[in-house]
């Protein structure tokens, strides 16, 4: 038979493989010595780059969990190697970064070790390239264990990951995970895990997840197309593996001889279910042997042997079953009647790749045809002498345990809140499935279950592998201390749907229950829980406030309750809410259960580093003493701050007199809180304005409670600047701000910030122009006008000067107190000082006529806009007559 060519053909690859006589240890690494100067250094038995010289079967050894990325292929093996890590728990990254191919081994008589690499990211492109961006092979032996293909990439070529031919492939505990061939055109690319033609492969646990053969439509008749593993010609065994793809599986044409054992064929998540995992096109020979399919099989064309399998749909042409015996066939079109198998979910139930298990009453137990029955399960689990049908044996046995506890110990009282805590352990050696966990009580009421697979008993408990514990936490509430007491019995047990059979469930006195009970006495349950209330930063003298919360979660009173406190580097200065005090001791009346006290203390600090801690107890029975004490997080300490200060004044120079002056004063904190900042705001001289700071209510001086780190305040003040003496000096003025903390101040030289400027006196000119005469006006006529001249500043104003502009009049009279003439001079004028200046002016002319007047003085002013009153006129017309009469007047 083929089962048997087969196996004496591969039992052969083992003189392939080459007997080590001597050999040179090429390390690579951080030392220096690359992967591509290793291989250079073992193929020609000689030291290249940083690399030591091979000799022979030459071993290139990389640092465990070294990872190395390519910006362009490596070197072609073309002598016996082994490359491996460091030890047998370390794994080596080759990546190809997704832009070049990654290795290739050439030779016939080459052979190659490869152990714990992962080959990731390969790209190979360009027409003619011989595909397998991870690993090309021609012609040598190569053997691969405990390692990865991932997410490689050939176009325009077949083998995403490996192409193979004419040479022989030995791989196990390996993962062929989301490699891809791509086609342009209409010419198909096959293999998008391996390619091999003409080949011999001999795979054992090889996981084949979702690889990819990208083309047009994947049910695209007359493609000959694969996504996990093509094989054109030559001979496949394939043991102990898991097939997962989404489109196709593995593919066999050209008389591949293929023998496929132990092993699961799944269709992934949200794949395509009418496209056959396993598809083999003779002529040629397939031999099944304890494989769970599934998926869709396609046989065309070819003998089948099939022997205690599992098969959800079949689809052979042309194919002739030599060998069918004891398989389990899910749909009516396979080689027999439909039954249903009793397999669950595919899950990782032990071993290297994932199975579907059988149930304790599924059909497959124990129904296998021995002549066919194999030592061991796809797991690696022996089978026995009456085996299963599938991949996977029913180990039988699993030894379920649970265990009780009561948090917190006793004693305990009435109404007290507790925890049992459940650890539902599987002793082996086989997994556990569809556990229930159950549990029995009295006097111990049930609040909730805290497990996120199981919400409330009873529960089903999925899945405990061999070997682990999974925790059940079930909270409850005791009931009366008048009782008996309170029971609680938990029991973990098969259901339905176990596949497993656990020896002693059935003894009374097995481990499939746990319990536990105790006596309910009535009893108090203190706590304290002290806090420092006032917040940081804190500095010496200052009056803290601590609040101690005092409860009873008892279920009896307690009496008389103290509450003793233990202070360091302060003094307890006052209590609210003692029933009496003496020193350090607090003293309440009753408490009962479910009831709280609320202590405050006020607590002055007197040392750079303080705390209060505190001890509350009572006569009665402490169910849970340890919550008594609280030492725990109530100190505190003066540090330092670092509080600066910045003055900015809006207007800019020149200066004056009485000046209104806006300042910005900026408080800063550095990066630590501060606390009783002290801020003041200065400037002799300087009288009105307004202090507008939101954090000083009163006005400065003031006291800024609290500044976070890296805060700031700003406050607004503005003034009138002093007033200049009149003796023609130039005075300054300053305006001095500071700031600091309670806290030491670690920089005390950015407390104080100060602007001075000088300034001169000021004075403010103001004239005004008013035609007292009202119209009509004709010419020949007498107007009346009055001129004023005052000094609104605060400076007195030194020789004035009064300019007048008259146009179309002609003065005909003049009288003022110290202005006798139209342009007059003053030689001062106070502050507040006014002249007036009346004059009577004929029009002379008929049409427009106007009067206009300008003040100048000596002295700085701010003002200059009023300092001219230069538009003060009307109209005249032409008068009615010619008659001109003694006294000018008109009739």
């Amino acid at each position: 038979m083929i089962q048997h060519r087969l196996l004496i053909c591969l039992f052969s690859l083992n003189l392939l493989m080459p007997t080590i006589t001597r050999a040179a240890i090429i390390d690579i690494g951080p030392n220096g010595c690359s992967l591509a100067d290793a291989i250079r250094s073992a193929n020609l038995d000689s030291a290249i780059g940083q690399c030591s010289a091979g000799a022979g079967t030459d071993q290139i050894v990389a640092p465990d969990g070294w990872e190395i990325t390519l910006s362009s292929e490596l070197p072609t093996i073309e002598s016996d190697l082994t490359l491996r890590t460091q030890t047998a728990a370390g794994h080596l990254r080759i990546s190809g970064d997704f832009s070049v191919p990654i290795l290739k081994i050439h030779g016939s008589g080459t052979a190659v070790n490869i152990h714990r690499v992962e080959f990731f990211g390969g790209k190979r492109d360009g027409v003619g390239n011989p595909g397998g961006a991870a690993l090309s092979i021609r012609d040598a032996t190569v053997s691969i264990v405990d390692s990865e293909f991932r997410a490689n990439t050939a176009s325009l070529s077949d083998g995403g990951a490996i192409n193979i031919r004419d040479g022989v492939l030995l791989m196990t505990r390996t993962v062929i995970s989301n490699n891809w061939t791509r086609r342009t055109g209409l010419t198909p690319k096959r293999g998008g895990g391996i390619y091999a033609e003409d080949s011999v492969l001999d795979l054992e646990e090889v996981f084949f997840d979702q690889n990819f053969s990208l083309l047009f439509n994947p049910e695209e008749a007359g493609t000959t197309l694969s996504d996990g593993l093509f094989m054109n010609g030559g001979s496949l065994v394939l043991r102990k593996s898991e097939v997962y793809e989404s489109y196709y599986g593995i593919r066999a044409i050209n008389a591949a001889d293929v023998l496929i054992e132990n092993t699961t064929f799944e269709d992934a998540e949200s794949g395509y279910v009418d496209i056959p995992k396993l598809e083999y096109e003779g002529p040629g020979v397939l031999v099944l042997n304890h494989v769970t399919m599934s998926a869709e099989m396609r046989v065309v064309n070819a003998i089948l042997e099939a022997s205690n399998s599992i098969f959800a749909q079949c689809v052979t042409t042309g194919t002739t079953w030599t060998v069918d015996t004891a398989n389990k066939y899910f749909n009516f079109d396979c080689n027999g009647p439909r039954d249903w198998p009793g397999v669950i979910a595919l899950a990782d139930n032990g071993g290297f790749t994932r199975t579907r298990a059988s149930t304790l009453n599924s059909s497959v137990v124990d129904a296998g045809d021995p002549a066919y029955c194999l030592a061991e399960d796809q797991r690696g689990e022996p089978r026995g002498a009456q085996c299963d049908i599938g991949a996977y044996e029913l180990t039988s046995f699993a030894d379920v345990g649970v265990s009780l506890v009561i948090e917190p110990a006793g004693p305990w009282v009435d109404g007290q809140a507790v925890r049992a805590m459940v650890e539902v352990s599987n002793a082996g050696p086989g997994n556990a499935n569809a556990v229930s966990l159950s549990a029995a009580t009295q006097q111990f009421f049930v609040q909730g279950v805290d497990a996120s697979f199981c919400s409330s008993l009873p529960c089903l408990i999925n899945q405990i592998p061999a070997g682990e514990t999974v925790r059940v936490p079930i909270d409850a509430v005791l009931g009366s201390f008048q009782s008996a007491g309170f029971d609680v019995d938990v029991a973990a047990s098969r259901t339905g749907a176990s596949y497993y059979q656990d020896p002693d469930e059935s003894d009374p006195g097995g481990n499939n229950r746990a319990s536990a009970s105790g006596a309910i006495d009535p009893g108090a349950d203190l706590s304290l829980q002290l806090d420092l209330l006032t917040p940081p930063p804190y500095f010496v003298g200052q009056t803290v406030v601590y609040r101690a919360v005092i409860a009873n979660g008892g279920g009896q009173a307690a009496s008389p309750v103290e509450l003793e406190l233990f202070p360091a580097g302060g003094t307890i200065e006052a209590f609210a809410g003692c029933s009496s005090v003496n020193g350090p001791l607090c003293t309440l009346g009753q408490l009962n259960d479910g009831q709280t006290a609320q202590i405050d203390l006020d607590f002055k600090v007197n040392a750079a580093a303080f705390v209060l801690d505190g001890e509350v107890s009572a006569p009665q029975l402490d169910i849970a003493p340890a919550d008594n004490l609280d030492d725990q997080g109530n100190q505190g300490a003066v540090s330092e701050a670092d509080v600066s200060v910045e003055l900015e004044l809006a207007q800019s120079a020149p200066y004056y007199s009485d000046q209104f002056l806006v300042f910005t004063a900026r408080i800063r904190t550095g990066n630590a809180p501060a606390s009783n900042v002290r801020f003041w705001s200065e400037m002799p001289g300087a009288v009105g304005g307004f202090f507008d700071a939101p954090f000083c209510t009163g006005g400065s001086p003031c006291v800024i409670p609290s500044m976070a780190a890296n805060e700031e305040l700003v406050a607004t003040i503005a003034v009138f600047a002093p007033v200049a003496p009149d003796d023609g000096s130039v005075p300054s003025w300053a305006h001095r701000i500071y700031a600091e903390p309670g806290q030491v101040d670690s920089n005390p030289a950015n407390n104080e910030a100060i602007i001075q400027q000088n300034y001169q006196a000021a004075t403010n000119l103001v004239v005004d122009v008013e035609l007292l005469s009202q119209p009509p006006f004709a010419a020949g006529d007498v107007v009346d006008y009055e001129i004023e001249l005052i000094n609104g500043g605060v400076n007195r104003a030194r020789d004035v000067v009064l300019t007048v502009d008259a146009d179309n009049l002609e003065l005909e009279f003049l009288s003022g107190n110290q202005c006798q003439a139209v342009d007059c001079e003053l030689a001062t004028m106070d502050f507040a000082q006014r002249e007036r200046i009346l004059l009577q002016y004929r029009v002379v002319d008929p049409g427009d006529f106007n009067l206009g007047a300008s003040i100048t003085g000596a002295d700085y002013d701010p003002a200059l806009s009023n300092n001219s009153d230069p538009l003060n006129g009307a109209t005249a017309v032409a008068p009615l007559t010619d008659s001109l009469f003694s006294d000018r007047f008109r009739p």
